[in-house]
């Protein structure tokens, strides 16, 4: 199994460029690939529910590696979230006004459209769920199968945007009011969510979101640092590497602590951030991959279900086949999106 991270590993490797600094560190292309790898990483760490693992030094690694990323693979998609958020909300004059129906609305219509897909997959292969799964697994709440959690904090962190966006519509400094309102609100859920008895990997990466805002917001600023002073540049890369080195490794794992993992979450934005302006990767298939994150997060269980349900056990094949179903429903899904999203939301492509 250990293969497989090798060849993906080698694969983020083809392309990358090296520079003094990157200009579009945080563009679309860029995050996008950022993004392609680790959709692929989430699948790998979902597959292993579906397979026997043997003693073996290959599958071994691959366990230790995949536990040792752990929360880290999901933080990047609130981050570089936050970031195009609230980019557009600064640039965009009509952006606030929009938002409930082109992020909201649209984000849970997908959503639960693959749900339905995994509804009805579960009525042909006889698997029954509770009536609370059937009543609360179309926002994320619940599962019939699917990925649920992610889902549901990113419509957790939208309805928690538009909210500000709303209550500082006619501030005077708007900007910085929404993004004080969205952190704290950001926090209040944290807490929330910690006091409901959820699992902590569905809030100790729920802030990377509002410090993808704050990043946007001083986006300008920081550049300026970075391109004027070189000495600043590697400082600030020397200090996101070991402040998430050592947060790593003392803080979440000595003190352990949901707190704790979550301001490890959010170093190893700063730190990711911060190395991509020195590396560019210039990789056009992880950025296809890109394109479709979200399709094959809320996807990839479909073809594991079915696989596991047929008794594909050699571990190999399945992640093959696994992998290979999941980016070809998510292609052909996206394809429906677009449709619909044309028709309901008047968008060409999904954002």
């Amino acid at each position: 199994m250990l293969i497989f991270l090798i060849v993906l590993l080698v694969l983020s490797l083809w392309k990358v460029k090296f520079s003094s600094f990157h200009e579009d560190y945080m563009g679309k292309g860029q995050t996008g690939a950022i993004k392609g790898f680790f959709a692929i990483i989430v699948l790998f760490s979902h597959v292993r529910g579906y397979i026997t693992l043997t003693d073996s030094f290959l599958d071994v690694s691959f366990v230790y590696v995949i536990n040792r990323i752990g929360q880290l693979m999901v933080t990047m998609f609130f981050f570089y979230s936050g970031f195009g958020v609230f980019k557009s909300y600064k640039e965009k004059q009509n952006y606030a006004k929009g938002f409930f129906k082109n992020r909201f609305l649209k984000t849970i219509l997908h959503f639960d459209i693959a749900v339905l897909c995994y509804l009805v997959l579960s009525l042909i292969i006889g698997v029954t769920y509770e009536t609370k799964d059937y009543v609360f697994a179309w926002i994320g709440w619940t599962s019939l199968g699917n990925s649920n959690w992610f889902i549901f904090i990113t419509l957790l962190l939208y309805l928690i945007t538009y909210l500000s966006f709303l209550t500082f519509e006619r501030s005077k400094r708007k900007e910085l009011l929404v993004l004080i309102f969205i952190s704290i609100l950001s926090c209040a859920s944290w807490l929330a969510l910690f006091f409901a008895g959820k699992e902590n990997y569905w809030f100790n990466t729920f802030l990377c979101y509002p410090f993808g805002m704050w990043f946007a917001y001083f986006e300008k600023r920081i550049n300026d640092l970075l391109k004027e002073k070189k000495a600043v540049h590697y400082l600030i890369i020397v200090f996101s590497v070991v402040s998430f080195t050592l947060a790593y490794l003392f803080l979440a794992r000595i003190v352990q602590r949901d707190a704790a993992h979550s301001v490890v979450s959010v170093l190893f934005c700063l730190m990711l951030a911060c190395l991509m302006t020195k590396i560019k990767i210039d990789n056009p298939i992880l950025r296809w991959l890109g394109k479709y994150s979200f399709l094959i997060y809320i996807l990839q269980r479909l073809p594991m279900i079915v696989l596991f349900a047929i008794g594909l056990s050699n571990s190999v094949l399945f992640v093959c086949a696994s992998t290979l179903i999941t980016i070809c429903i998510s292609f052909l899904l996206n394809m429906l999106f677009e449709r619909i999203d044309k028709t309901l939301f008047n968008k060409k492509k999904i954002n």
